[in-house]
């Protein structure tokens, strides 16, 4: 018997047989909603995929930018607090897979003046690997610093590869202003990119940084539709300074966060290469500016506090998704960012899974594995017309940087955050090892602060204004700081200011109740105690026992279980905050014991678990606080009982 010999059904026979299964209801209880707008089916079949077919390489891309293999880039930030240090990383990082010199200080003034520059490449020759470096607002002075170097050395720049680049309107998003108008920061980054298109063609020199946007919580749509919006903003603004769409194209580099809604993620990445080639046809590039490049980097927004060893499994996730997009390079954060100073355990750890993904898994051996998914095809139409439309709103507003000082990306991405935050509070958006299923022994937190790094002064000779790119060379070799440098580039008393958006962090309400949690025991000697008094066998309750047992510990607590008799238990126990966990008859049972001990819930505050309507109003009467249900904001919950607990002691005196 094979299985051609069965008939296959029809989506409506399907459809039939799935309706006998809802009780009534309709299918439409089967759809799911997104964010965006976007509807998720039950059910997809080859009649959703509306897409033409597409060939790898060929516009718009779809499928990828190259009709070749997936060798995607392995490009981990490469981060420390002086430049010796990051070229220590390089040289040991370079014999162990790393792609990219990719250059991340730590504090601000790491990379300030030309000898930092030297002891960047100190024994690394320029073009030894492709580099990445976000120069943020010392992009000329980073460059001509690098090219003084070259100089030096004898080396050719001509064959420097990679991205050195700055993205404007991310520090104008991050902090709320520059001191520039945008005008001027414009001219800045046409002086750069025409300096490169004639010297270093193989750098790209214009960065569209989305990593605000989504570390503030936006939804991919959203995501898709501003950085479109930065990158049509940034070319209009070099075609008016002379650069032609095609070398303005070729010069722009998109970076590009991978959280871990697999799917979505993926679907955002072909979503982006695919708007933008149509973006450029329309500016009148070649193919080859419209091709993307996508850096991506594994989100920071979703990495844990808690139990940081599951970023590991976050990073993979979100890197895999990154590759089956088609991204050009990938970059995974290190597991304990968020915890502690990164070790060399769990920077190799990130390396290693990129090299597994590309070289074991084979991943880095085909052209889209992804490719011909009806799931992933029909979403990926679905996320480009939404995000298409948003980006319309944003075009009609006047572009990127007018929307900005409106207010309406802002709007937007505090408006998707609160969504998110409501349903993680509520347990809808569940966080592994956050807000269910947490292993206590997993939590311990270790915090470092970083100084600023101080700037010395000199007393050189250097030209009050600097305009042109040579100008800027042999300030930069006289010794002239990088971060004064930019002033004098920026010689002006017009200041750009708007509403910053603020960086985020997945489960932070739940970080902030853990730190509560953790002052209680550093004052007390320990841990604030719940007891969880279970009213029946373990086994008939399991799932009311596991919600509240996990919600409990989610807030710091000491969990304390108990099984005895209710009215014995609490005739004995010091505890103030107790937690009953059973049957609804049970409940009931336990109402007519309150009735005739009352006295005893004085002084505590006492919780039921799972009880829903008039039983809650019963429970209340014999000194219930409320019901503990899926349908409770879990932070809230938990943040009365620590005030609670705070207020006076967790034991009865």
């Amino acid at each position: 018997m094979t299985f051609c010999e069965f008939p296959v059904p029809t989506f409506e026979e399907w459809q039939q047989e799935a309706l006998k299964s809802l009780d009534g209801n309709s299918i439409e209880t089967l759809l799911t909603k997104k964010a965006g707008g976007l509807v998720i089916q039950p059910l997809y079949q080859k009649r959703f995929q509306q897409l033409n077919e597409q060939i790898p390489g060929v516009y718009p891309f779809l499928r990828g930018t190259d009709s070749r293999r997936n060798q995607w880039l392995i490009s981990q930030k490469l981060s420390a607090n002086s430049a010796n240090k990051i070229n220590k990383l390089a040289k040991k990082s370079f014999g162990k897979g790393q792609d990219v010199y990719h250059i991340d200080p730590l504090k601000k003034n790491v990379i300030n003046h030309i000898r930092d520059v030297r002891e960047l490449f100190r024994d690394i020759p320029l073009t030894a690997k492709p580099i990445h470096f976000n120069t943020r607002e010392k992009f000329l002075p980073i460059l001509a610093a690098m090219m003084s170097v070259a100089k030096e050395r004898g080396e050719s720049i001509s064959a420097l590869k990679g991205i050195v680049a700055q993205d404007p309107l991310q520090q104008l998003v991050e902090i709320g202003v520059v001191d520039r108008s945008f005008p001027m920061l414009y001219d800045e980054m046409a002086k750069g990119v025409k300096w490169a298109l004639e010297q270093i063609p193989q750098v790209k020199t214009v960065l569209v940084h989305s990593h605000i946007y989504h570390n503030g919580g936006a939804s991919p749509v959203d995501e898709i539709a501003f950085s479109l919006a930065t990158g049509v903003e940034y070319v209009a603004e070099l075609i008016k300074r002379g650069v032609t769409a095609t070398d303005a194209g070729r010069s722009i580099v998109f970076s590009i966060p991978v959280g871990t809604d697999f799917f979505a993620e993926i679907a955002k990445f072909r979503s982006v290469r695919v708007l933008w080639a149509a973006i450029m046809k329309e500016f009148g590039a070649t193919e080859e500016g419209q091709k993307i490049f996508i850096h991506a980097e594994a989100s920071s927004f979703t990495q844990m506090m808690s139990d940081p060893y599951l970023n590991i499994l976050r990073g993979t996730t979100e890197a895999f998704a990154a590759l089956l997009g088609g991204s050009n390079s990938i970059h995974i954060e290190p597991f304990d960012k968020k915890v502690k100073k990164k070790t060399n355990f769990s920077q190799r750890i990130a390396r290693n899974t990129l090299l597994i993904l590309r070289e074991e898994a084979q991943f880095g051996h085909v052209v889209d594995p992804i490719g011909g998914a009806w799931f992933v095809e029909r979403l990926t139409e679905d996320m480009a017309r939404a995000a298409w439309r948003r980006f319309q709103s944003i075009e009609k507003e006047g572009g990127m940087s007018t929307a900005l000082k409106k207010g309406i990306p802002q709007a937007w991405v505090d408006e998707e955050w609160k969504k998110k935050q409501a349903d993680i509070e509520h347990l809808r958006q569940i966080i592994i090892g956050t807000n269910r299923y947490v292993t206590e022994t997993e939590r311990e937190a270790h915090r470092q602060t970083n100084a600023q790094v101080e700037e010395p002064t000199l007393n050189v000779e250097f030209h009050e204004s600097i305009e042109t790119f040579n100008e800027v060379e042999e300030a930069v070799e006289k010794g002239i700081y990088f971060s004064k440098l930019t002033k004098l580039l920026r010689h002006s008393s017009c200041q750009t200011t708007i509403t910053p958006i603020a960086s985020r962090s997945w489960g932070q309400s739940f970080d902030r109740l853990i730190e509560k949690s953790r002052t209680y025991e550093k004052k007390n000697g320990k841990k604030p105690h719940a007891s969880l008094l279970l009213l029946d066998e373990k086994a008939e309750i399991q799932s009311r026992y596991e919600f509240v047992h996990d919600l409990l510990s989610a807030g710091g607590f000491e969990v304390v279980i108990n099984h005895k008799h209710s009215a014995t238990f609490m005739q004995m126990s010091s505890h103030v905050l107790i937690i009953l966990c059973g049957k609804n008859e049970s409940y009931k049972s336990f109402i007519k014991e309150m009735k005739e001990a009352s006295p005893l819930t004085k002084g505590r505050k006492i919780y039921v678990t799972g009880a829903t309507g008039s039983l809650v109003n019963q429970l209340k009467v014999v000194g219930i606080q409320e019901s503990i249900t899926k349908y409770s904001n879990a932070v809230q919950l938990l943040s009365e009982m620590l005030e609670w607990i705070e207020e006076g002691s967790d034991e009865r005196t």
